[in-house]
């Protein structure tokens, strides 16, 4: 039973630290991931409300979404049709001028940008 145990041991020990260290890189790629994708949505978003403002000689948009599926609902849907699902904070309205923010729990993530859909300097990524 020693020498079992033993191999056991031998065996399962190394799995465990590597998985042990895998794991906080793999959390790391994930939020750089997602971060780079409510990025590229946030750009989407702000140029499909400018085109809105310039064709319809508007200051404000309603943004609707549904984050289940990702689909942009209202009158930016003619512009952008999708983005990422699973957003819990999103704009609901958006001005010419204005700034709006995207957020997501998993993990904790919320953006700033300014109405050209770049992200503001000094904004603060939560994680948990």
């Amino acid at each position: 039973a020693g020498v079992v145990m033993g191999y056991i041991g031998v065996g399962v020990t190394p799995v465990a630290v590597l998985a042990a260290m895998a794991l906080p890189a793999f959390n790391k790629v994930r939020t750089s991931s997602l971060t780079a994708a409510m990025n590229n949505d946030a750009r989407m978003i702000a140029a499909a409300a400018q085109m809105h403002f310039i064709e319809n000689d508007v200051q404000s948009v309603e943004f609707g979404y549904d984050p289940a599926t990702g689909e942009v609902r209202g009158p930016l849907a003619t512009y952008v049709r999708q983005i990422a699902k699973g957003y819990t904070t999103v704009p609901t309205l958006l001005t010419r001028e204005g700034t709006f923010e995207l957020g997501r729990t998993s993990p904790r993530i919320v953006q700033r940008y300014n109405n050209e859909g770049r992200s503001l300097s000094g904004t603060q990524l939560e994680e948990n």
